[in-house]
């Protein structure tokens, strides 16, 4: 049995989807999902499914809505409660977002190969939108948006391991789709950058380097990070150690294109709409049909 909230939120059996009724049910199910373990008191949860104004009746409904939510799940202790409130009990990969976080964090422990199957099945586990039927709500509206961006640092991370892995003939294109949708972030640049140069094309490289540079200038009044200028240079000496390298090191030890100090890409003053819709199958990049 698994909650699943990379998409519509719905619950996953062994027999197959179950779906929820009501979106009130499902935001109920989604607040204690997307922190399981978490105590959470009626009142909080009323605060986030039904707003400032709820009826008279709201804690005897909040209660129909649990007893329906553990019949769902086929345990009555799945739900617990506790006095003034409800935890969602955890165990491993109790909600997809588990399983993508677990399967992200084993790939860093990994070699090459193996990390790009793992990042791969992580970013499988997308089926639409997270938490696509939820958008009316401010609060989940902010949580999609956190696993958003999840998302995307995946991909760059699979990117990456692809590109240890001797594959930037064929991520130049598939990087050429994705940037302009998200033309802010620096990791998807530099992989960008050092695809080119690894395919031969140094010229291009540096051309993609400078149009980065200018767009940041132009648009945010600001200079690439330390990590792309640092890839710039090594171009231009042509260093050795951008040659391809297909190394049995877990992706944690390899060297990374990103600045993590730096905030570019998720600072909301330079986030690009992280909602719209990525191009290209081959690295996970357009969510399934939901």
């Amino acid at each position: 049995m698994q909650i699943r909230l990379l998409g519509a939120v719905d619950i996953q059996a062994d027999s197959g989807s179950r779906d929820l009724s009501g979106l009130r049910r499902k935001a109920i199910l989604a607040v204690l999902a997307l922190r399981p373990g978490e105590f959470f008191t009626v009142d909080r949860i009323v605060n986030v499914v039904w707003g400032d104004g709820p009826p008279r009746s709201v804690v005897n409904t909040l209660q129909h809505h649990i007893a329906y939510l553990r019949r769902m799940l086929g345990n009555p202790d799945a739900i617990r409660w506790k006095p003034s409130g409800y935890v969602l009990q955890t165990y491993s990969d109790i909600t997809d977002v588990m399983m993508a976080r677990r399967l992200v964090d084993e790939a860093k422990r990994e070699s090459a190969p193996r990390a790009a199957e793992l990042l791969s099945a992580a970013l499988d586990l997308w089926h639409g939108d997270a938490l696509g039927d939820l958008g009316g709500w401010d609060y989940f509206a902010r949580e999609a948006q956190q696993l958003e961006e999840f998302r995307l640092s995946t991909i760059e991370t699979l990117l990456e391991v692809r590109l240890q892995l001797g594959e930037h003939a064929d991520l130049v294109p598939e990087l050429e789709l994705l940037m302009p949708a998200h033309p802010f972030r620096e990791r998807l640049r530099a992989s960008h950058v050092l695809a080119l140069y690894r395919a031969g094309r140094q010229n291009d490289a540096l051309s993609s380097y400078r149009q980065m540079r200018h767009l940041l200038n132009d648009e945010l009044g600001i200079d690439p990070g330390p990590a792309l200028r640092a890839l710039e240079g090594s171009i231009l000496r042509q260093d050795a150690v951008l040659d391809v390298q297909v190394r049995s090191a877990a992706i944690s030890e390899a060297t990374t294109t990103a600045d993590p100090a730096r905030d570019t890409d998720t600072d909301a003053s330079a986030r690009e709409d992280m909602s719209r819709p990525v191009a290209d199958t081959a690295v996970r990049l357009r969510h399934p049909p939901a």
